[in-house]
């Protein structure tokens, strides 16, 4: 039969009668399907069908003999605009897939002007959007205010797009990922085992499950995992998200700044390390900066489809509010006009730059850690407040400075730097209370770091103190530049600074403003973050938290792991301690410095014995073939003993290298095991190997030398 069909169409007359038999089959359809509204998700569909049903129709009717047929035939209607699918993103199928027929021409324009959908209203909209029933209008969570406004990405403001700038396509595509505009909250199931309630301040997220509940202020990692793992067991699991889904690590952390350094370390081996190598560059290299950050945009929105809205709620199958939340007591909660209960809650709500207290900051405009993502242009000269972690510093932050010397005039280590060097018109200067940079890490590694970014044109003005930051005429504002007034060293006078762009960068503080936490009988410091036990509960024993708001090691990975303690003592009924966690980090400078377990001044506090092993990446073959011998293997072991305490690397790629060394802490494996671990050649992970090497040889003490000369003596 389809045979036939397709010879007919093959001519003016087969075609004609096609077109005729099809409108008929529409007819047919038309008069025996069931065409309603329907909702899928958070998305009401206006007057559409099942194609599965339409299949049984066309079979029972006799107009064909096997629903493959009838699958044919429903594709030659859709190809001829008799029906399309709902989002226009199937073919016809035999499946639970909702159509529409297009003589239906209310509902088809009523779904192209998208008044009803959240997935389908994107950023990028400039159409009028009509007004809507006011019980609609409350479930329509927008930034934008007004929905019969016009919406012109243009208009748009920063905190309108919750400090992502600018609206470009790649912007754009990241806010429907992460954020869509008019997304239609989930109507609250009957009963929660838990209920949860969000804040009146923005940038809060509460993720809840019928036993459990989450509040994640970003959308974070920790957030997102939580919810995730607690719907991979079984839970009815709900996210509540003021802010930006994804968290730190997505929108303003990791992924942005390790684009940016992938840049940045092309231009330090293509420009600067070029001759090292016998390479001849000629003419001129230049940095599109511009191109740059587009670039970095372009891949968070690539990244972004993992945490988008509608990948949690389809996949993962959350419940999703993109409102506020705030505890009314230790079981309830309140997400935007609705009362939800619950039996446990994980708070996960982050942390947030701290702006330190000096004369004038609040008068001037000044980048930090979530709006530097924003620049276009490449300033002209760059001073970044902070190179290290200082009282109210954490180690990430501390890391994501130095990073930030890297790719700009003067936000990170590694990041800022490198425009520095490459763009000669840049010119950046650091400045820090503190003596040296990266004051917690090992002081060699800390060395290594300074010469290295020195060397890339960055310059550090250590040990200052702070009198003043204000414009250089405050009338002018900004584009007179930023004037910073501080003294050098004790004793001297003060001097002016001035610099087109002002990034702070002295660390972050937690999110933990009204939430509400009083009522919920949490207890909490404005600079510590949530008081919580080894258990990750809070005061309250039905609530928990996890990741920045909580801890002082505020990575990512850190987050994610304390997500599965959490779920694991909250819904399991196990007894996992956070203090049995290691935690390894990196702070990627060129070269990169990886640290796991203690460093010498925790042992020296604690008047603990140790040696150290150390291993020069001098005498590494892979380092010398690559002109990368400043780097080094640290190992600190117990004294007398093959246990290792802590270790520090010093190299390229040092972060994948020190798994090694946290596997063997994890797993009480000693140092000297690693010399009978064989390493490909040449790689840097032989450090290790040689580190084992140099242990064992320790242990050949000066009597065992002369009892093994007389038995090899012997065997002659």
């Amino acid at each position: 039969m389809q045979e036939e069909k397709k010879e007919n169409l093959k001519t003016g007359d087969g075609l004609a009668d096609a077109s005729h038999q099809l409108k008929q089959l529409a007819k047919l359809l038309r008069g025996q399907l069931e065409v309603k509204d329907r909702k899928q998700l958070q998305t009401i569909y206006k007057s559409c069908f099942i194609g599965s049903e339409a299949v049984s129709v066309l079979v029972k009717s006799g107009s064909v003999k096997t629903r493959e047929e009838a699958v044919y035939l429903g594709n030659l209607m859709l190809a001829v605009d008799i029906f399309h699918h709902v989002t226009k993103e199937h073919n016809f199928k035999d499946e639970d897939l909702y159509y529409q027929f297009l003589c239906d021409k209310e509902a088809f324009e009523e779904n192209e002007k998208k008044e009803d959908t959240s997935q389908n209203w994107k950023w990028s909209d400039k159409e009028t959007i009509e007004s809507i029933d006011n019980e609609k209008k409350d479930n329509l969570q927008t930034k934008l205010g007004d929905l019969s406004t016009e919406i012109n990405p243009t208009k748009i403001t920063q905190n309108e797009t919750f400090g992502i700038w600018p609206m470009d396509a790649y912007n754009q595509q990241l806010l429907n990922y992460v954020h869509p505009n008019k997304w239609i909250s989930p109507k609250p199931k009957s009963k929660y085992t838990l209920i949860v309630i969000g804040t009146n301040q923005d940038f809060s997220t509460i993720f809840f499950f019928s036993d459990f509940l989450f509040l994640n202020k970003r959308g974070g990692v920790g957030g997102l995992a939580c919810a995730s793992d607690a719907a991979a067991i079984g839970g009815d699991v709900a996210v509540i998200e003021r802010h930006l889904l994804g968290g730190t690590h997505l929108n303003n952390g990791c992924v942005p700044s390790k684009a940016l350094l992938k840049a940045a370390k092309v231009a330090w081996y293509a420009v600067h390390r070029a001759q090292e190598f016998g390479l001849a560059v000629e003419g001129k290299i230049t940095v599109d900066f511009a191109k740059v950050m587009a670039r970095m945009r372009s891949i968070r929105a690539k990244l972004a489809h993992h945490d988008a809205c509608e990948h949690l709620a389809k996949i993962n199958g959350l419940d999703l509010y993109l409102e506020c939340a705030e505890f009314l007591s230790g079981t309830k909660i309140k997400v935007g006009e609705k009362v939800l209960n619950f039996a446990r809650a994980v708070i996960a709500t982050g942390a947030k730059p701290f702006i330190p207290l000096i004369p004038g900051i609040d008068n001037v405009e000044y980048l930090t850690s979530h709006t530097l993502w924003n620049l276009t242009e490449l300033p002209k000269k760059l001073a970044i407040i902070g190179s290290g972690p200082g009282k109210k510093n954490t180690k990430k932050q501390a890391n994501k400075k130095i990073e930030y010397f890297l790719f700009f005039p003067a936000p990170s280590t590694s990041s800022y730097i490198f425009f520095k060097k490459y763009c000669r018109k840049l010119k950046v200067i650091v400045l820090s209370r503190r003596n040296r940079i990266l004051s917690r890490e090992d002081k060699e590694a800390s060395k290594v770091a300074n010469t290295s970014l020195q060397s890339c044109g960055v310059h550090f003005e250590l040990g200052v103190k702070y009198k003043s930051i204000d414009y250089v005429d405050p009338k002018q504002g900004k584009s007179s530049g930023i004037k910073i007034v501080v003294q050098m060293a004790a004793g001297k006078a003060y001097q002016e600074i001035v610099v087109s762009e002002l990034l702070i960068a002295t660390g972050r503080k937690p999110n933990i403003e009204n939430l509400g936490l009083e009522k919920a009988m949490v207890r909490y410091d404005v600079h510590r973050g949530i008081a919580v036990n080894d258990y990750l509960q809070t005061s309250n024993s039905n609530i928990y938290a996890i990741g920045d708001c909580c801890t002082r090691f505020q990575y990512t990975h850190m987050a994610g792991a304390m997500a599965k303690i959490a779920i694991r003592n909250a819904l399991l009924f196990e007894h996992a301690k956070c203090s049995d966690l290691l935690i390894p980090w990196c702070t990627y400078t060129f070269p990169e410095i990886a640290h796991v377990g203690l460093h010498e001044s925790n042992l020296i506090s604690r008047g603990v014995e140790y040696d150290i092993i150390k291993v020069n990446l001098s005498e590494n073959d892979r380092s010398i073939c690559q002109n990368e011998t400043q780097g080094f293997v640290k190992v600190l072991i117990k004294k007398g003993a093959d246990q290792i305490f802590g270790c520090t690397i010093v190299a390229e790629n040092a972060g994948d290298i020190i798994n090694e060394i946290t596997l063997a802490i994890q797993t009480n494996t000693g140092l000297g095991y690693f010399a009978g671990v064989v390493h490909p050649y040449p790689t840097v992970a032989e450090g290790i190997k040689a580190a084992g090497d140099a242990y064992n040889r320790t242990r050949l003490t000066f009597v065992a030398k002369i009892f093994l000369r007389r038995i090899l003596s012997a065997r002659r």
